[in-house]
């Protein structure tokens, strides 16, 4: 069983429609582990939900662009009232990979690299949320109960992050793209040709760090610490994608 890496706020991906996670399959598996389909796509839809809020007044023109995004995280933090602490001690993608090859099995591992592998070349995202779909029912045939939260909830933040970097043009809401739009405008950044983008692999290494281990039980429990717990990963998992796009 792996220890638990309390990293801070983690985790991503919108459970919307048919981008959410296939609940018949992950609950196969629901009673001998700590999170239930419906927890991990509450994770996932608080994560787009407070990634546009964060960039609704975002200052593009600020001469500090990670602090800007810190200061926005924290007003949507205070303005909703949320239970959480803003912590961006977490955010790097390489650190996340690397928690994660150390923590997990090698065949953990290996299903989320193929999975940020994927993330780079997303042409479409109804045929990239497909193959997520089957390296989460591979990971719930084969991986230990201890390790599938951690995959389980990163598949389902790669996905949905997915659908909130992506061109509408892609089959992605096109949230993102005004993003990076802004962005580009005083970075002088380019879109990546194939629609993958390495804020999507930022979210899913956050997430999968974020779940490392089987410690969570009681954080994940019912009441106001469960809750407090599931909107952290859901906040946190977007701070590291945007931190990514605003530093690449």
């Amino acid at each position: 069983m792996k220890k638990l890496i309390y990293g801070g706020l983690f985790l991503a991906s919108a459970g919307i429609g048919m981008f959410a996670c296939t609940k018949s399959e992950i609950e196969q598996d629901s009673v001998k582990r700590n999170l239930s389909s419906e927890q991990i796509e509450e994770i996932g839809k608080m994560h787009n939900k407070y990634l546009e809020l964060a960039f609704k007044n975002f200052n593009y023109k600020s001469s500090d662009l990670t602090k800007e995004l810190q200061s926005q995280y924290q007003h949507v933090i205070d303005s909703n009232n949320l239970p959480v602490k803003l912590d961006v001690s977490n955010v790097e993608l390489t650190q996340n990979l690397t928690n994660l090859e150390e923590n997990l099995s090698k065949a953990s591992f290996s299903i989320i690299e193929e999975a940020v592998t994927e993330s780079n070349n997303v042409r479409d995202v109804r045929n990239f949320t497909n193959y997520i779909n089957s390296l989460e029912s591979k990971a719930i045939k084969i991986l230990p109960a201890d390790e599938q939260d951690a995959v389980l909830v990163t598949l389902c933040v790669l996905r949905n992050s997915a659908y909130f970097w992506t061109p509408k043009s892609r089959g992605g809401s096109g949230k993102g793209e005004n993003i990076i739009e802004e962005i580009k405008r005083v970075k002088n950044l380019s879109l990546a040709k194939g629609g993958g983008y390495g804020w999507l692999a930022a979210d899913g290494a956050a997430a999968g760090t974020g779940m490392i281990g089987t410690a969570v039980s009681a954080a994940v429990a019912t009441g106001p610490v469960g809750w407090g717990f599931l909107l952290g990963v859901g906040v946190g998992s977007g701070i590291a994608s945007g931190w990514y796009a605003l530093t690449h």
